[in-house]
């Protein structure tokens, strides 16, 4: 009884993951499709910051206000710059889905964020490689732009890479 007990809720696991790769696989495809840039964001938690890091993440106050200050640079890219004061929903600037890790020692809490937006200023486009020319030294990925954001990190600890893919708008901005 235990060992299929345990045979369900491991398949449960299994069945759960695989429909969240599928949903976000179809979400890059639609934001994609409609010219949405996307990032990968980790954004780690410097524990001196923050002595009660499960009420942190649980109650969501510093996360909202972090994906508020995103959708503010994306409605000002977009040519709406009051458009968030005014009360426009975040949602239509910035799309994001990411998961909470506690990291193996237990204490290095951070969350691995996609996040899409509708616009974004003209610096953030500008391929991080540009001046570099030799093609094997062209490994830089990040948008340092984007990681001045995210206050509650130590520097250095919450890389904003550009996210790449089949199709992806960097490889029309010449990346």
């Amino acid at each position: 009884e235990l060992a299929f007990q345990e045979f369900l809720e491991t398949s449960a696991r299994k069945a759960r993951r695989s429909q969240w790769l599928w949903r976000i696989g179809s979400e890059c495809e639609e934001m994609r499709d409609q010219g949405w840039y996307p990032f990968f964001v980790t954004l780690t938690v410097d524990p001196s910051r923050c002595p009660n890091m499960e009420r942190f993440w649980k109650e969501g106050a510093a996360f909202r206000r972090y994906i508020r200050r995103v959708a503010r640079v994306s409605a000002r890219a977009a040519g709406l710059p009051d458009a968030i004061k005014r009360g426009v929903s975040c949602h239509q600037f910035v799309r994001h889905v990411g998961v909470i890790e506690h990291g193996a020692s237990g204490s290095h809490h951070h969350m691995h964020l996609l996040l899409w937006f509708r616009a974004i200023p003209e610096s953030w486009k500008v391929c991080p490689n540009r001046s570099i020319r030799d093609p094997r030294s062209k490994v830089l990925q990040e948008c340092p732009q984007l990681e001045t954001y995210w206050p509650h990190s130590l520097a250095g600890l919450s890389p904003a890479r550009y996210f790449r893919h089949e199709g992806d708008p960097w490889s029309r901005l010449g990346f």
